[in-house]
């Protein structure tokens, strides 16, 4: 039984090595974030690019700013919480949300066309979209029969 526990703890510590050496390596879309609150995203890629989708509730478009430096992309408020501590004629009983400032990098893949990188704000979610270099992408050869 003793056996059996040794061995777990060493595939346990193996999988956990691995699992730091392969995000350590792997640097493409890796949040750099600097801020104590941390905007859920969603990261994709299709054929042509990738995409972000950072949840921002709360937030108006004039709050948020995109800004990108080499491959750092770099999204972030522009002000803390703004809205009173007190309501009109009271206090907070409880309090659940604030908005917060926060700030979030992402290191963007060699093969984007950083160039043509859109942001734009819809319902609360920015949405980034980040199309892939033209060399990049997949090529199609018409190939002639004689």
């Amino acid at each position: 039984m003793r056996q059996v526990s040794s061995i777990n703890r060493l595939a346990n510590s193996h999988s956990l090595m691995n699992d730091f050496l392969s995000e350590f390596f792997n640097d493409e879309f890796k949040p750099m974030t600097t801020a104590v609150r941390k905007p859920a995203a969603n990261i994709y890629q299709t054929e042509t690019g990738f995409g972000i989708d950072i949840l921002l509730p709360g937030y108006a478009k004039e709050e948020i700013s995109v800004d990108i430096d080499g491959r750092h992309l770099t999204v972030k408020s522009l002000e803390a919480d703004t809205e009173k501590q007190t309501v009109e004629n009271g206090k907070y009983i409880r309090r659940d949300f604030r908005k917060s400032a926060f700030e979030v990098k992402y290191i963007l893949p060699r093969i984007a066309d950083l160039e043509k990188l859109e942001a734009k704000f819809e319902n609360g979610i920015l949405l980034v979209s980040i199309p892939k270099a033209e060399q990049a992408l997949p090529k199609k050869i018409n190939v002639e029969i004689a």
